[in-house]
């Protein structure tokens, strides 16, 4: 059976390799992108790097702190003097010489530059702190030429512990393909809807046209009984004209009925897919807002003219803390104790190692 290493425990021999594996979980980066190897020009083809806190975690079970409590000044090797190119100044970590050191990686000079690669094995393992555009001919480094690769964590990054990671990037790309997908089903339904509507007027016109056929029958038909009085020797003939013209004025008016009818079908059709597109962006939204948590961006509905649209309305607000109750004080009281007799065994065992000469 493999062997399980607990640390730190009283009255075992541990080794550098030991200690290491109880710092793995720390991701690789500077503790702060604010004081820590800063890279500034510092006149000519020289650059400054701050002193600085690091870490590096070449592998999976070892984790290896860098303190620098000095700033130091490198020099540049001399620009091409036809081509530009792009310099790295890196933090380098060095297994087999047990050091870690500021070094100076020199890009190839090319009408469109790029920057030189960096190195991560177990053996060898860079931290980028920036990158130095180097112009054709250039004798000095201005600090315009200087870009800061700290924050970026395929170069560098900042410390922190592993558990506690965030992936910010990809929690945004799925908020974003959420949003789409929302806007684009919102769309749609306003898009039915609109298409409704436009059914609706053409259906509401055609009514129009068929009343107003009906009132014009109906004139006609009452001019025609109107002469049918007046004139005593066509007197039958008029009447049964103005019979059949009051029929005709009548089927004309069922027939305008029935297409108002159409059109009010056809409105409420329009209306009810609005209401649905509605219901679907404010269901979205609702859902959204139901599962964002403190510092999300809120959303809300709004009626356009192209239809209803999802927009941003804020961030949800951080939740006020309950007050700790007497068991949660008593709990930290207890945790604080276990830390503090934790800190003090490392320290008596650090004091042991020093008192037998144990220096790594």
């Amino acid at each position: 059976m493999s062997e399980i290493t607990t640390y730190p425990l009283n009255g075992i021999d541990y080794d550098a390799a030991d200690a290491a594996a109880y710092a793995a979980p720390r991701q690789s980066g500077v503790y702060s992108a604010e004081e820590d190897f800063a890279v500034t020009a510092a006149g000519g083809m020289t650059v400054t790097v701050s002193a600085g806190l690091g870490w590096v975690r070449p592998e999976r079970f070892a984790g290896y702190s860098i303190c620098k409590r000095d700033p130091d000044t490198l020099t540049l090797p001399l620009a091409d003097g036809t081509r530009p190119r792009i310099d790295r100044i890196v933090l380098r970590y060095d297994a087999a010489k047990r050091s870690t050191t500021l070094q100076v990686l020199t890009g190839a000079a090319a009408s469109s530059p790029t920057p030189p690669e960096i190195t991560r094995t177990s053996l060898v393992y860079d931290l980028c702190l920036a990158q130095v555009r180097r112009p054709a001919g250039s004798v000095t480094v201005q600090p315009g030429d200087i870009t800061d690769t700290r924050l970026d964590e395929s170069l560098c990054g900042v410390m922190r512990d592993g558990v506690t990671g965030i992936p910010t990037a990809q929690l945004l790309q799925q908020a974003q393909a959420r949003i789409n997908a929302l806007e684009e089903q919102a769309t749609s339904a306003a898009q039915a809807a609109d298409r409704s509507q436009s059914a609706a007027a053409s259906s509401q016109t055609a009514a129009a046209g068929s009343a107003s056929a009906a009132a014009n029958s109906a004139a006609s038909a009452q001019q025609a009984a109107q002469d049918a009085a007046n004139s005593a020797s066509g007197m039958t003939a008029s009447v049964e004209a103005a019979a059949k013209s009051a029929d005709a004025a009548a089927r004309s008016q069922t027939a305008a009925a029935t297409s108002a009818q159409a059109a009010q079908t056809s409105a409420g059709a329009a209306d009810t897919a609005r209401q649905q597109a509605q219901t679907a962006a404010s269901s979205a939204a609702n859902a959204h807002n139901a599962a964002a948590k403190p510092g999300d961006t809120l959303w809300t509905i709004e009626d356009g003219a192209d239809g209803y649209t999802v927009t941003e309305d804020g961030t949800l607000p951080e939740p006020e803390p309950p007050a700790p109750t007497p068991a949660d004080r008593l709990a930290k009281l207890e945790a604080a104790q276990t830390d503090t007799d934790s800190l003090q065994l490392d320290h008596e065992y650090r004091l042991t190692l020093l008192e037998l000469g144990v220096t790594e």
